[in-house]
């Protein structure tokens, strides 16, 4: 009998948990502790802050020029719209299939996101792009959802053709290549998250990479109230940035406790990484085989995927055509752990995405009437969110066996749908 009516599930052993805790992420910890400085905003000690200090490392991590750690991932994808000047009545084309801080975004500068549908991997279609630009489209922002990547060499083109920037949001992708370039670097800016569920966390964070000099500083400026960074050696118990006039900024800055945890995890994210990547194969080949499942494709060119989110498509007619949202439920019970239909319902049915509910958006009625697009139909997105299931990446930290569990759960519920049939 299957566990969701009360039979013996597939799985009673624990799995893998996250956020990690190390002994080396203790230590950095209590350097930062004991160093009297927290913060990039702090005094000089006569060493570079941990905030400075990661930001360097994830640059080279990711072979790009410059990076800034910024408070979140919501926070980076603002301060990157702000830094290319994007703002009142702009247009910015993003992906209807993604979490809603994206477009949040995009309303937060007072610009107006434009939804386009998703192609077969979840990622932004390419081929859609066009189609939605107008004499008013300043920028693209390309999601890199679940595990995929998007087609990062024609949306390059597409800028290209019609002199857009590209803001790729990287929040669930760190460590991710296409042809061996990572995520992040084809576009003018990258954006990466690194609240609690990601791959590379610390609670609440997130990092801004970029290889154009100008931007980098305003950049450092944004997130820092308008501050310039000194370029001269600092002197101790003096601030590493002056009040310079020309740019207002906020303040999204990271504290040094945040990256003191970053430093110690980048150490390992390539190794868990690839643990993942060889545990969604194997998924990927033994559930397909059940009938019914089918994997979430990647750009063609992917070289190295990063699986913040397991995904996988079930056909609508397969499981003996129970909700999948119930087939959620039934697995769930088996293998003592949340697979889910997928956080990502499309932005023009999700109900966090109300810009009507704040009054900084009430500029006009024809601006609100833009907003309003839960008229819009995005036939793909509506697929993508009700025939996919995810679990977390911390389940794919398991052994092969583990994995084995997986399918025998699936395989279980596949066998036993139609008690589930009312």
């Amino acid at each position: 009998m299957l566990a969701i009516l009360g039979g013996r599930p597939v799985r009673e052993k624990p799995w893998p948990v996250w956020p990690p805790n190390s002994e080396a992420a203790k230590e950095q910890l209590i350097e930062v502790l004991e160093s009297h400085r927290w913060t990039i905003r702090g005094w000089y000690t006569g060493h570079k802050s941990k905030q400075k200090e990661f930001a360097e490392r994830f640059a080279s991590f990711n072979r790009a020029k410059y990076c800034t750690m910024v408070s979140s991932g919501s926070a980076g994808l603002l301060v990157a719209l702000e830094a290319l000047d994007i703002g009142a009545g702009d247009e910015v084309i993003v992906p209807v299939y993604t979490w809603v801080a994206t477009a949040i975004a995009v309303l937060n500068v007072n610009a107006i996101p434009v939804f386009v549908d998703v192609d077969d991997t979840g990622c932004i279609d390419a081929n859609a792009i066009e189609d939605a630009i107008t004499s008013r489209t300043r920028a693209i922002i390309p999601v890199h959802l679940h595990s995929s990547i998007a087609n990062m060499e024609a949306i390059v083109n597409i800028a290209n053709a019609y002199n857009l920037y590209i803001i790729e949001d990287c929040s669930q992708s760190h460590g991710a290549r296409l042809k061996g370039r990572h995520v992040g670097t084809f576009g003018d800016i990258g954006v990466f998250s690194m609240n609690q569920e990601k791959v590379l966390c610390c609670g609440e964070g997130g990092a801004i990479i970029t290889n154009d000099s100008d931007l980098f500083i305003r950049i450092e400026r944004l997130r820092n109230d308008g501050g310039k960074p000194i370029t001269t050696q600092p002197v101790v118990g003096q601030y590493e940035f002056v009040e310079e006039g020309g740019l207002m900024g906020g303040n999204y800055c990271m504290s040094d406790f945040q990256a003191a945890v970053l430093m110690a995890e980048l150490d390992l994210l390539e190794e868990r990484n690839r643990i993942r990547e060889r545990n969604a194969a194997y998924l990927d080949r033994n559930l397909c085989e059940l009938g019914g499942l089918s994997p979430i494709e990647s750009a063609p060119g992917t070289t190295a995927r990063t699986y913040f989110k397991y995904a996988i498509r079930r056909n609508p007619d397969a499981f003996s055509g129970i909700p999948t949202s119930l087939l959620c439920e039934a697995v769930s019970a088996e293998l003592g752990f949340s697979v889910e239909q997928t956080e990502c319902r499309p932005l023009h049915q999700n109900p966090l995405y109300c810009p009507e509910t704040k009054r900084r958006h009430h500029i006009s009625k024809e601006y609100l009437q833009r907003l309003n697009v839960s008229r819009l139909r995005f036939p793909s997105a509506e697929d993508h969110y009700e025939n996919t299931l995810v679990f977390h990446h911390r389940i794919l930290l398991g052994e092969q066996s583990d994995m084995d569990d997986i399918v025998e759960a699936f395989a279980k519920v596949q066998r036993h749908a139609d008690m589930l049939v009312k």
